[in-house]
């Protein structure tokens, strides 16, 4: 299954699947971008570490679907008012 054909399609499963995908140990946060071959779109989420991306790659697959999201290995993120 190819990614998201448009920006807003990503965004809608995201935002149908947020709280699933939060839920998941590791994850600390979630966006929509373009995947890295730049053909689609994906929902990028974000893990604190390395070990944190086969188990996130497997349940993200099963809540959206093959290849439509990526695993980005981020660390912590913390939000700062501007």
């Amino acid at each position: 299954m190819p990614g998201f054909a448009t920006a807003n399609d990503a965004s809608q499963a995201l935002e149908a699947n947020s709280q699933e995908l939060t839920a998941i140990p590791g994850v600390v946060g979630t966006a929509v971008g373009r995947s890295t071959n730049d053909e689609d779109y994906v929902v990028h989420i974000f893990v604190r570490s390395e070990e944190d991306v086969d188990p996130t790659e497997r349940a993200a697959a099963r809540t959206l679907g093959e290849s439509r999201s990526e695993v980005i290995v981020s660390g912590e993120l913390t939000a700062f008012d501007s």
